[in-house]
């Protein structure tokens, strides 16, 4: 469950990168990008993950996800923050799946919106993360993404 919890956030993280990508442009744009973040476990199924997303062209830019995991399934939402201020929204959902590398959360990104520049933003994306835990009955973790996607604002 924990290790689950963990990919999660690592998809969320993920999402935080359409948002950065876009902040270049003033119409549709690809994005695509790389990040790592703290995952934090609360209760049973409920995570959050704070981190940083280097997108390509526009540089780092933060991010905050909120999500909960039930069985293999795993949903959330995450919020990007550029250096301006200006947001970027949007929601997930994904599987973990076994690879050689392990268990590897894979995710289909939505964005629902964002502040300034990208309000009334839409695109699409996916995520692919892995999580570790400090230690086997830890509550806390970090967690290493990669994702790709398409914005339009």
């Amino acid at each position: 469950m924990r290790k689950f919890l963990i990919a999660t956030g690592l998809a969320c993280a993920m999402v935080a990168l359409p948002m950065t990508a876009a902040a270049g442009a003033a119409g549709p744009a690809k994005f695509k990008g790389k990040g790592t973040g703290t995952l934090t476990l609360s209760g049973a199924n409920s995570f959050s993950i704070d981190g940083t997303v280097k997108v390509a062209k526009v540089g780092a830019v933060a991010f905050h996800s909120e999500g909960t995991t039930s069985g293999a399934k795993v949903t959330y939402t995450t919020t990007f923050t550029g250096p301006n201020g200006n947001t970027v929204t949007t929601s997930s959902k994904g599987i973990a799946r076994r690879t050689k590398l392990g268990r590897v959360y894979v995710t289909r990104d939505t964005v629902t919106g964002g502040t300034g520049r990208f309000a009334g933003a839409t695109g699409t994306g996916h995520t692919a993360a892995k999580a570790k835990l400090a230690s086997a009955n830890a509550t806390t973790g970090t967690v290493r993404f990669v994702l790709a996607g398409n914005i339009t604002y």
